[in-house]
């Protein structure tokens, strides 16, 4: 522990090439290696390949996916297209990759079928106490748990609700989560 030295995060606005080739001078100097755990698909990532180009086998990149940024399907236009690139570079080039849910090891290997033996899966809890209907309570017939961000389909689960109610009013559905949307 006495060892460790902690950087502040690249990926502010300020200082930010200062702060990348600082850390580049550290890994260069280190006889350590080091993983870098890019948080987003895109600045973090970019930084990290960089380093990693730079320095060899002395850094590793682990990737992280919150959502689907990886694949056409939601992530629709330029802006899109450019987030998809990213990541499926992130998936190439990282050392590991975590993911929060099991059905994205199968959703990625679909198109990088080396990336196998790369997934750590860490699941984000459910805090069930955030939950407002008890959970013996039966007459909920559809329910919707997660983080509320674009990356999760918000916009087509509202559709997909509202086709459902218009076909069938009666039914109850529950919405537990929270997030930007």
């Amino acid at each position: 522990i006495q060892n460790i030295k902690f950087f502040k995060s690249v990926e502010g606005n300020k200082n930010t090439l200062s702060r990348v080739f600082a850390l580049m001078r550290e890994i260069r100097q280190s006889r350590s290696k080091f993983t870098l755990v890019c948080g987003d698909n895109q600045k973090s990532l970019l930084i990290g390949i960089y380093l990693k180009l730079f320095n060899g086998s002395k850094v590793r990149i682990q990737t992280q996916f919150h959502g689907d940024t990886y694949s056409f399907r939601f992530n629709k236009g330029l802006r899109g297209i450019v987030r998809v690139c990213l990541s499926r570079l992130g998936i190439i080039s990282s050392e590991s990759i975590r993911i929060v849910s099991k059905f994205q090891i199968d959703e990625i290997i679909s198109f990088a079928t080396k990336s196998h033996q790369k997934f750590v899966l860490a699941p984000i809890p459910i805090d069930y106490s955030r939950i407002a209907i008890p959970l013996n309570n039966k007459t909920i017939d559809l329910s919707f748990i997660g983080r509320l961000h674009q990356e999760r389909g918000i916009v087509e689960l509202i559709k997909i609700i509202n086709l459902v109610k218009e076909a069938s009013p009666e039914i109850r559905i529950v919405i537990a989560g929270d997030g930007p949307m």
